[in-house]
């Protein structure tokens, strides 16, 4: 299980030429699906430009890059090039209990690897309560709804 703020800011390796491709920009999230379906890559250089990378083109994902195959095409038609949810904008998200307690806000995803399934979102309660208690990881069967808007979850046994 990995934290999307760990892959954030990772190189991107084309595993063919071995050559940096950009870095990890944002992780594109579908809450329908429950899932990181690609990574926003951005390139520098002269012209800087950004791509999404669908999960199918990476061959593997460590601590210190994300190795992608460039060469497989048909993967970029898999990513619906509609509107994207970044896990950077759900970042302040509030989180309400189903009895309409504040919880806190979403601060990251928890994700499991390959598949890019989210199991779980760690929820801040302010930055003094962070420093007392730790951060909180919400499973993601205890959210009952979410949107670009708000979460509500199940209380409580989390």
């Amino acid at each position: 299980m990995r934290k999307g703020r760990e892959l954030i800011g990772l190189p991107v390796i084309d595993w063919k030429t071995g050559k940096e491709t950009g870095s990890v920009e944002d992780l594109i999230v579908d809450l329908s699906q429950g899932k990181v379906t690609a990574l926003s890559v951005r390139s520098d250089g002269w012209l800087t430009n950004r791509r999404l990378v669908p999960l199918k083109q990476i061959q593997q994902i460590n601590k210190q890059a994300v190795i992608v195959n460039e060469e497989n095409t048909d993967a970029q038609l898999a990513v619906d090039p509609g509107p994207e949810l970044g896990i950077k904008s759900l970042k302040g998200i509030s989180v309400f209990g189903c009895e309409g307690r504040d919880l806190g806000t979403v601060e990251d995803l928890v994700l499991s690897l390959p598949d890019g399934r989210i199991t779980g979102w760690e929820i801040s309660d302010g930055l003094v309560q962070d420093l007392v208690d730790g951060r909180r990881v919400l499973p993601v069967d205890a959210v009952v709804a979410s949107s670009t808007d708000r979460f509500v979850a199940q209380e409580g046994g989390w």
